[in-house]
């Protein structure tokens, strides 16, 4: 009964400290989350029909930002207009960078 406690106190423990490790190196903020912040920018634009985000972070060199980044973008429909925007995210906070209509 004691071997069995012990393996299993030290199974929890593995356990916990995989996920714990998970947790804190875990550098990027989540796409989807980064790309929810965003949308009201958009919105104020109009209405947002169409949304789209790359999951994998990107690193680039701009005169405005270098380091990692995601890179979307937006449809707009404005008053019966269709209208596309791209925009650049740091992958590390989730604010945004630049934003361009296409």
């Amino acid at each position: 009964m004691k071997y069995k406690r012990l393996l299993v106190g030290i199974g929890l423990g593995i356990a916990g400290g995989v996920l714990l490790k998970r947790k804190l190196s875990s550098q990027y903020v989540q796409p989807e989350k980064a790309l929810k912040t965003v949308k009201p920018f958009f919105r104020s634009y109009g209405n947002v029909t169409g949304t789209w985000i790359n999951s994998e972070p990107k690193w680039t060199s701009t005169s405005v930002h270098e380091g990692d980044i995601y890179e979307g973008g937006f449809t707009i429909d404005d008053n019966g207009e269709q209208k596309n925007f791209t925009f650049m995210l740091n992958a590390e906070n989730g604010e945004l960078i630049t934003t361009h209509e296409i």
